[in-house]
């Protein structure tokens, strides 16, 4: 079985965190968590050379060196596809996906993740991935869910579609940013948080 291919978005300007985060400095290189960044522990998560390759960054130009200083220690052959300029996510995955068809092949499982969360439960992620890996090989695009902790309305939400298929199930409905008295029924319903990150066949 081939090796999921991370592709670890690190573009983004960070300015929910203003004036913490800065432009020159956003928020996923700044050592928020245990003294280290949320990039390098996502680079940590995706370390295991067993289940995923050499992830492909892509970050901002402005912001290469650092990012590259930072990956050095876990991830000296990590591929950076540098942005010249923000331009949201979208471009950033199709030109990952790009680079990924021609080197890894069409059939190229890639993982797609922010570099600002903190997972705790590194064990629990990767056991999420290789759960989700015949879902994607088989050309589904795989989101993940988090269990909520509270109604949060600054978050997007997913609603499972109610069925006995395991961990990995269709989704029935996207809600985006409810008010929190809806978040509330939402979390009632067995509805999640949408992580952001997703796993998806090259060629898909």
């Amino acid at each position: 079985m081939a090796p999921i291919i991370p592709v670890i978005l690190a573009g983004g300007s960070g300015k929910r965190l203003w004036p913490i985060s800065l432009e020159k400095r956003p928020k996923q290189f700044l050592p928020l968590a245990d003294g280290r960044t949320t990039f390098e522990r996502t680079i940590s998560r995706v370390a295991d050379r067993a289940t995923f390759a050499p992830p492909i960054i892509v970050t901002n130009a402005a912001h290469a060196a650092h990012a590259r200083g930072l990956a050095a220690a876990e991830a000296p052959e990590a591929t950076f596809l540098l942005e010249p300029e923000g331009r949201n996510s979208g471009p950033a995955v199709a030109a990952a996906g790009r680079f990924a068809a021609v080197h890894h092949g069409p059939d190229g499982i890639l993982l797609v993740l922010a570099s600002d969360h903190v997972i705790d439960d590194a064990a629990a992620f990767v056991d999420a991935c290789r759960t989700a890996m015949t879902a994607a090989e088989d050309g589904r695009i795989v989101v993940f869910g988090v269990a909520p902790k509270g109604p949060v309305p600054d978050y997007g939400y997913i609603r499972p579609a109610m069925s006995n298929a395991g961990p990995v199930r269709p989704v029935a409905e996207f809600i985006e940013k409810p008010d929190r008295e809806e978040a509330r029924r939402l979390i009632a319903d067995g509805c999640l948080w949408n992580s952001g990150n997703v796993m998806v066949r090259a060629d898909v």
